[in-house]
């Protein structure tokens, strides 16, 4: 899987609230609860995520998919 970052992560604020999905379970293999992340969430991209609309992010010590679009990538 690509990575979006090398050494550093890419880190962005959110504009405005956005759909997410945790990620749960070894490694991705499960999808947890839907959420919203609030405006002014502070994520990590890590890397792409289940299709090419999505991306993984990190926020509050969470892993979530999110819509690249949402955070615009």
């Amino acid at each position: 899987m690509p990575e979006f970052t090398s050494p550093a992560a890419r880190v962005c604020m959110l504009r405005r609230k956005i759909a997410a999905i945790q990620v749960a379970g070894n490694r991705g293999s499960r999808l947890g609860l839907f959420t919203e992340l609030p405006e002014g969430t502070r994520v990590e991209i890590c890397e792409v995520g289940f299709s090419d609309a999505t991306v993984t992010v990190r926020a509050h010590d969470q892993v979530y998919f999110v819509f690249r679009q949402d955070i615009g990538l």
